[in-house]
């Protein structure tokens, strides 16, 4: 999160109008909240703690960032595609699994903060390729990771399982 602060702080010199909000809590808060405020963010940054259902939040975004150093199939890119939120995110763990670069998002280098805010400043400041994103990760939550289609591929998997039993 430490590496969101810092993105966020330089998409600020170029995007002073831009808002970020950090949803999620923990035992760090407290020395997030500092670094934010070390760093100029200001109000311009929510840390809005632990949402039942961050989806309503989510929805309202441009910009879906994961700045994970290590990440399985993460549910935050999940649920920025579901709501047609293009991604920035670092190249790890599942993330280029969800984000096809330059298709529905970015992908940088774990703690390339430079690199993530030059990509988030571009959505930004690109309307059209906004929405070519933002089309593109509806089509995918919506074809690829829907729960119907989902199921059956676990079920298909299974059936390939028992069959070589």
């Amino acid at each position: 999160v430490d590496d969101f602060l810092r993105t966020a702080a330089l998409v600020r010199q170029r995007c002073p109008e831009a808002g970020f909000v950090i949803i999620g809590d923990g035992h760090l808060r407290s020395e997030l909240e500092e670094l934010s405020r070390n760093l100029g963010l200001g109000k311009s940054l929510t840390f809005a703690g632990q949402l039942n259902h961050p989806i309503d939040l989510i929805r309202e975004f441009h910009v879906g960032v994961n700045t994970s150093e290590t990440e399985g199939l993460s549910n935050a890119i999940l649920e920025y595609m579901v709501c047609g939120v293009p991604v920035v995110a670092t190249a790890t763990g599942g993330n280029p699994e969800l984000v096809h670069e330059g298709e529905n998002g970015f992908l940088v280098p774990v703690g390339d903060v430079n690199l993530m805010a030059e990509r988030i400043v571009a959505l930004l400041g690109k309307p059209d390729l906004w929405g070519k994103m933002s089309t593109a990760n509806l089509t995918r939550a919506r074809l690829e990771f829907a729960p119907e289609r989902m199921i059956s591929s676990h079920e298909k998997y299974y059936e390939q399982l028992l069959v070589q039993l």
